[in-house]
């Protein structure tokens, strides 16, 4: 990942934190778990969808103290998927 693309990622991800499940006069942190997990998600999927020109099919994120677990599925193209099973 380049830089400029790994800096557009950030800023993908900390405006889906700060804009989309941050309603006014909510500060950091007072987000539960379920609100920073969904934020992190939407921002991955955006990310997905602006540089690669489409999303994954279900995205899950699970944080565990300073651990931060992210899956997306159905995110390979029908080529990819047939070269994985071919390894």
């Amino acid at each position: 990942m380049s830089p400029e693309t790994f800096r557009d990622f950030r800023i993908l991800c900390f405006d889906a934190v700060s804009v989309l499940v941050r309603p006014p006069g909510k500060t950091m942190m007072m987000m539960t778990q379920g609100e920073i997990e969904a934020a992190v998600c939407e921002g991955i999927s955006r990310f997905e969808l602006d540089y690669m020109g489409r999303g994954p099919k279900d995205i899950c994120s699970y944080r565990f103290g300073d651990l931060l677990v992210v899956r997306l599925h159905g995110v390979l193209t029908a080529a990819e998927a047939w070269l994985v099973m071919a390894s």
